[in-house]
C-alpha cells in the first residue's frame, strides 16, 4: 500500500496494474449526509479505515465490470 500526505486527508492508496489507482480514505465531512453529527463524531479512526476499503473495493468492481462491457463493445 502506498500512503500519500494530502492537506485535506492522509489518503490510502493500492496500485492496480501500472496506473489505475484505488483511493482508500474518506473524509468524515463525505458521511454529512448519511450520518448525524453524532454518529460521525464516535466514529474512530478504524471504523474510517474499514469504510474507505468497502469503497475501494465497490469502486473495482465497478472499474472492472464497466471495462469489461466498454471492451466487450471495442471488440465489435
Amino acid at each position: 500500500m502506498i500512503t500519500t500526505k494530502l492537506p485535506e486527508l492522509n489518503a490510502k492508496v493500492k496500485l492496480y496494474g501500472s496506473s489505475s489507482w484505488v483511493v482508500n480514505a474518506i473524509a468524515k465531512e463525505d458521511l454529512k449526509d448519511y450520518l448525524n453529527e453524532q454518529e460521525i463524531k464516535n466514529l474512530t479512526d478504524d471504523d474510517m479505515a474499514r469504510i474507505a476499503e468497502k469503497l475501494g473495493d465497490a469502486l473495482m468492481d465497478d472499474y472492472w465490470g464497466a471495462l469489461s462491457v466498454i471492451l466487450d463493445e471495442y471488440k465489435k
